[in-house]
């Protein structure tokens, strides 16, 4: 996925973590899937915690968000490389032990 798409994906993310913790019902227990905030998060590509509560959003916003900067971090990384290297790297060519012996360095 590109950085570009996961920035906006965090961006929305953080958007619906924000309705969370502005949330004014006064919602205790179970919230509805049609809450603003669950909406928000649904859009953003999260699978809604059961027992769908405030809580248990929050936290799972939190989580995604955190997956996304992992993701973004590696996609940063592959944007980074030359054209050859990323097209490689696509390609499933290209890993963390290339150059190395499968049993490791030979003395």
């Amino acid at each position: 996925m590109q950085s570009s798409r996961l920035e906006q994906l965090e961006q929305g993310l953080r958007n619906a973590l924000q309705l969370v913790e502005r949330d004014e019902t006064g919602a205790q227990g179970e919230i509805a899937t049609s809450h603003p905030a669950a909406r928000a998060a649904e859009e953003c590509e999260l699978m809604l915690p059961e027992p769908l509560t405030l809580a248990s959003l929050a936290e799972a916003i939190r989580h995604k968000i955190d997956t996304v900067h992992v993701l973004l971090d590696r996609a940063r990384a592959h944007e980074a490389l030359p054209p050859e290297a990323q097209l490689a790297a696509d390609e499933g060519y290209l890993t963390a032990t290339d150059g190395v012996p499968v049993d490791g360095p030979r003395h």
